[in-house]
């Protein structure tokens, strides 16, 4: 692969759940997690693959030096990283922290075109396909380097929590990510998928459904998910706020004065009911 640009400043690639737009090719960068570990792949990387090909964004923050060279893939040459994903699946079914020591069991949990990936960036040389490098690298006197980038790698793949529930809640960040972005189109859809899973539905889901509906002019929709937040947790404040607004909308206002009324023996203090409640009283008198 051919760089064609270069950093003209440190800069951060992408930060704590950024939406992904493009894919970076990357010759060196540091990775952070959450909590403040940091990684640096060495090896030209394509940053973002594996948070796109997850449809969701991630905890990691990528950061490249000035000067550091990158270019933007397009679609045909993201096929040319396709091993990258192969592997990221294939060692989340079978890495475990009992042998996180032994370079075999770790080339064991990559696909082989990622392994030869892995030490063509450190002997800088084309190879031919084997099922391990741990001889090749112990000839050419690379032994150390070529564990430490296995290594590397395998720690980036752990850094993203794949389980079911994990997989949901990223999701739910790009939902949200399009939603405060006024797509609500495109938020709607990814909520809604992200209400098919029974695991991970919490009456948040239903409100922002309801609320995509109600920017996209479907009151009926709106009102029906906002029904169906409250039917997860009567007390859900921000659902019944909204069915208020939408009764407004529908000049049932007794309906409204009904729904505020609700949030107050739920929250005596809340304000914002108290407020609406009052502007309500005093102009349907």
């Amino acid at each position: 692969m051919i760089f064609k640009n270069k950093f003209d400043e440190d800069k951060a690639i992408y930060s704590f759940s950024d939406r992904i737009d493009q894919i970076f090719l990357v010759n060196d960068v540091e990775v952070l997690d959450k909590d403040s570990e940091i990684l640096i792949l060495k090896q030209e990387f394509p940053i973002g693959l594996i948070e796109e090909n997850l449809g969701s964004t991630s905890r990691l923050e990528y950061r490249v030096k000035k000067g550091s060279k990158f270019n933007i893939l397009n679609d045909n040459q993201k096929e040319d990283y396709d091993h990258i994903i192969g592997s990221f699946n294939r060692f989340h079914s079978l890495y475990s922290e009992k042998y996180e020591d032994d370079p075999y069991f770790l080339e064991q949990c990559l696909l082989p075109e990622t392994i030869r990936f892995i030490f063509e960036s450190i002997c800088e040389n084309k190879v031919e396909l084997e099922e391990t490098y741990i001889f090749s690298s112990v000839k050419k006197d690379l032994y150390k380097e070529y564990v430490q980038s296995l290594k590397i790698l395998c720690r980036y793949f752990y850094l993203f929590p794949v389980s079911e529930l994990a997989f949901w809640k990223s999701r739910n960040n790009k939902a949200k990510t399009y939603f405060f972005q006024e797509k609500y189109d495109f938020a709607l859809k990814e909520f809604m998928e992200i209400s098919s899973s029974m695991e991970f539905l919490i009456p948040e889901i239903y409100n922002f459904i309801s609320k995509c509906n109600y920017y996209l002019n479907d009151l009926s929709k709106a009102s029906e998910y906002a029904l169906k937040a409250i039917d997860l947790d009567e007390k859900y404040i921000p659902a019944i706020n909204n069915l208020a607004v939408y009764s407004i909308y529908q000049k049932d206002f007794a309906g409204a004065e009904e729904y505020w009324e609700k949030i107050l023996k739920i929250d005596s203090k809340n304000a914002k009911a108290k407020k609406n409640l009052k502007i309500l009283r005093e102009n349907i008198k």
